[in-house]
């Protein structure tokens, strides 16, 4: 299946992983005066034993660093309550004049689903590995999984993101980050590269009038061997959410689509990357093909609605369209005009968006290319955020993504400032 708007129209930037800034944090010992006691003389012929002096536990000058980085993965209040529950942990299990905690952002992975673990490096050289538990906020320390009891029953409450606008149930996103930043962007792009050199092989342009053979067989042929080809785009993903959501309630955002059926694709060697659809058999045939027919007909992408045709935005705010030729046996029976074709299955809506799309890449280009590196890793949430998932699916999608691309750029903004 053709990716030539997939190739030459979205995105050319990318944003990769970030170390936090230094968040230092103050706890006070107080100690109590005791009063003066009368001195008691022990009976004859009995010795009393001295009291065990209680060693006292400083923590007076500890400092949390790279704790900023944390706000990737949880809301301000779940990393203050990791804060304390770290102090009680290192008393009770006997660390002694430790003077700072270092988040070791890198070192973040996912063990099972619904778990994160993070690691921690504490200033004698040890290493402190947190568990949290992304079903009700829990955290477990250490080796042994030891968790910090509360009377109050604080440490297992739900946690939702208080920052970046209320964004909630975000675990979904958290994976993606790290399996982006696991395999090295270059292998990424050298292999999407080839691909790209395929594709335009079999790529021509066409009139707007010109007349076309095509007639689809039914043969499933378009939608295998495609792994890393069937892009979706923003709107691909919004409206495969709707119609995934009214045909089965148990999909609840569009987090949860892309972590069952998406995956992300670098389509250029910085590692500006976007979603794909995932494969499956020996044969990578499409996630949702099954008995040769698309299971999201209604739904399907753009790339697959417009075949054999696809369109490239051309500098007078108009498209240039393309045929491409890689499966011959489609090119024949009835004939059709690539404008009838196009009319009828690239619509407004989707013009609007690409129109949309194309005007602001090189304004988030441009910023990505300064984001210190201290702050890839956030960027990178924050285009994720923005460009997939930040959708009301019960509200019209072009207001929502022109907002979308104004937040992201205010985001990114703000890192490099």
């Amino acid at each position: 299946m053709s990716r030539k708007k997939f190739i030459l129209s979205i995105f050319l930037m990318a944003a990769l992983v970030s170390v936090g800034m230094i968040l230092p944090a103050m706890h006070r010992n107080q100690t109590a005066e005791q009063p003066a006691r009368k001195k008691q003389v022990p009976a004859a012929g009995k010795t009393k034993k001295p009291s065990p002096r209680k060693e006292t536990y400083s923590l007076s000058r500890l400092q949390y660093l790279g704790f900023e980085d944390l706000e990737t993965f949880l809301p301000l209040i779940q990393i203050e309550d990791l804060k304390t529950q770290m102090v009680s942990y290192l008393q009770d299990t006997g660390y002694r004049n430790i003077a700072s905690i270092i988040f070791l952002a890198d070192e973040t992975s996912y063990p099972s689903n619904g778990e994160t673990l993070f690691q921690f490096s504490l200033s004698d050289g040890s290493k402190l590995p947190v568990t949290c538990l992304a079903a009700d906020g829990t955290f477990t320390f250490g080796e042994k999984e030891r968790q910090i009891s509360s009377s109050e029953n604080a440490y297992t409450r739900i946690y939702t993101r208080q920052t970046d606008g209320d964004h909630g149930g975000l675990h979904h996103l958290l994976p993606v980050i790290n399996n982006v930043s696991k395999e090295t962007i270059s292998q990424k792009y050298e292999r999407k590269s080839k691909m790209k050199k395929s594709l335009m092989e079999n790529v021509t342009p066409i009139a707007w009038n010109e007349r076309i053979h095509f007639e689809c067989h039914h043969c499933g042929a378009c939608c295998r061997h495609v792994k890393d080809s069937v892009p979706l785009e923003s709107l691909d993903v919004y409206r495969i959410a709707r119609f995934l959501q009214s045909q089965d309630k148990s999909l609840d955002s569009i987090e949860h689509l892309l972590s069952m059926y998406a995956e992300p694709v670098p389509i250029h060697e910085c590692g500006y990357f976007m979603y794909t659809l995932k494969t499956v058999g020996a044969d990578d045939a499409c996630i949702f093909l099954k008995d040769n027919r698309c299971t999201i007909q209604a739904a399907k992408p753009r790339a697959c609605r417009t075949y054999p045709l696809v369109a490239e935005p051309d500098d007078a705010s108009s498209f240039q369209y393309y045929l491409s030729m890689e499966k011959n046996h489609h090119f024949a029976g009835r004939k059709f005009k690539a404008r009838d074709w196009m009319n009828q299955y690239f619509t407004q809506e989707d013009r609007a968006f690409v129109n949309a799309d194309i005007s602001a890449v090189p304004e988030i280009a441009r910023l990505l290319r300064q984001i210190p590196e201290t702050h890839k890793h956030r960027a990178l949430f924050f285009f994720l955020l923005y460009k997939y998932t930040d959708f009301d699916l019960d509200q019209p999608f072009q207001e929502q993504y022109e907002r979308n691309n104004r937040e992201l750029i205010a985001s990114l903004e703000t890192m490099i400032s």
